[in-house]
C-alpha cells in the first residue's frame, strides 16, 4: 500500500534500542514500504525527522551495527555515487532482542528449577554454562585481532591502511575500542565519503588529529586546498639589500 511501510515488534521491543534509534528505522520502514529497501538522503532525514546530521549518522550505524538495516553505494551517471541505499532487516543477527529472552524467561521460567531449589546436579550445569560462556569470551577476544587486521588488509593504499591503524589506535586509547563488525561499517562509511583514496586518508587523519570517534565528510574548500597555490604578499617579498641606485647615483 502506498505511504505504508511494516515496522516489526521485534525491533520495537529491542531495548538495546533507544527511542530515536527505534524512530529513526520506523522512518525507513515508511519509506520502504512492501519494497524492503529505500534511499532518502540523510539530509531529508535530518530536516524531516528533526535531527541534527551527527545524530542521524550515529542513530544509523547503532541499527547497522545490529543488523537491522543494510547499505548499499549505487554509482549513477559517469561514475558519481547516488543517494545510500538502505535495505530493511526484519531481524537483527541475534537470535532474539534481550527483552524477548526475559520475557520468555519471565512466563517459561528458564534457568530455574520448578521447586526454586538447587541440587548438585544444577550447580554441575551452571559451572559448565559458565566455562562454555568464558571460553566463547576468550576466542572471541583472540580472533577479534585476527578479523580486524584481515579488514585493514584490505585496503590497498599503505599510506591509507597505516592512518587507520592509528585511528583504530585512537580509539582504543580513548575507551572506544572497534571490534570486526565496527571496523567494517566504519571502512564501508568511509567510502560512502568519498572513493578517492588520497581524500579518504585525508578525512581519516583529521578524524585522528581531533580525536574524533567517527569519519566526517571534507568541506569543498578543504578538497580543493591542497591543489591551490597560496597567494604571494607583498609584503613577503624580500629585495636584497643595494639593488636599487639611490637619489644621489641618479643625479637627485
Amino acid at each position: 500500500m502506498k505511504g505504508y511501510g511494516k515496522v516489526y515488534k521485534e525491533v520495537m521491543r529491542d531495548t538495546r534500542l533507544t527511542a530515536g534509534e527505534k524512530g529513526l528505522y520506523a522512518y525507513l520502514c515508511s519509506y520502504a514500504g512492501g519494497s524492503g529497501s529505500c534511499y532518502p538522503s540523510r539530509s531529508l532525514i535530518s530536516h524531516e525527522m528533526g535531527l541534527n546530521k551527527d545524530t542521524v549518522t550515529k542513530y544509523m550505524a547503532k541499527l547497522r551495527a545490529l543488523g537491522y538495516i543494510k547499505l548499499a553505494k549505487k554509482r549513477g551517471g559517469r561514475g558519481r555515487f547516488e543517494n545510500n541505499r538502505y535495505i530493511i532487516v526484519h531481524m537483527s543477527g541475534d537470535a532474539s532482542s534481550s527483552s524477548d529472552r526475559e520475557t520468555g524467561s519471565r512466563h517459561t521460567g528458564a534457568g530455574k528449577t520448578m521447586s526454586g531449589r538447587t541440587g548438585p546436579g544444577q550447580s554441575v550445569t551452571k559451572n559448565n554454562n559458565n566455562k562454555i560462556n568464558n571460553d566463547k569470551m576468550n576466542d572471541f577476544k583472540t580472533n577479534k585481532h585476527k578479523t580486524i587486521s584481515l579488514c585493514v588488509e584490505k585496503i590497498k593504499d599503505p599510506s591509507l591502511k597505516e592512518s587507520f591503524i592509528r585511528f583504530i589506535d585512537m580509539r582504543e586509547e580513548k575507551g572506544k575500542p572497534l571490534n570486526d563488525m565496527t571496523v567494517s561499517l566504519m571502512l564501508d562509511d568511509l567510502r560512502s565519503l568519498s572513493d578517492n583514496e588520497r581524500e579518504q586518508k585525508r578525512i581519516v587523519d583529521r578524524s585522528v588529529t581531533n580525536s574524533w570517534l567517527n569519519f566526517y565528510p571534507l568541506c569543498s574548500s578543504s578538497r580543493t586546498a591542497e591543489n591551490d597555490e597560496e597567494p604571494i604578499r607583498a609584503e613577503d617579498i624580500q629585495i636584497p639589500f643595494g639593488i636599487y641606485p639611490t637619489r644621489t647615483h641618479l643625479g637627485g
